[in-house]
């Protein structure tokens, strides 16, 4: 497994209050999802916008999680500021 810095996906707000967009290039054939910092998935409901997710952090209890996308064998990884 390989991590690039350069991600094919950029995500907005940062800090995010409920909602956080996350504006993807090239979302074919991979998978996403959130963590903690201790590496629990956590579930967060979203929806679909043309080229972007919305994803509905207004459940999450404020702190630092983490975005990993993985396609393949190469994983990104952001961080997500939730106040």
């Amino acid at each position: 497994i390989s991590e690039s810095n350069n991600p094919p996906f950029s995500i907005y707000p940062m800090p995010c209050r409920d909602l956080l967009y996350l504006c993807h290039h090239t979302f074919t054939g991979g998978e996403w999802n959130i963590k903690t910092l201790d590496g629990r998935v956590v579930d967060i409901p979203y929806t679909f916008d043309e080229d972007k997710v919305i994803l509905d952090f207004s459940q999450c209890h404020a702190g630092l999680y983490v975005l990993q996308y993985t396609r393949g064998k190469s994983v990104w990884r952001k961080k997500v500021i939730k106040e």
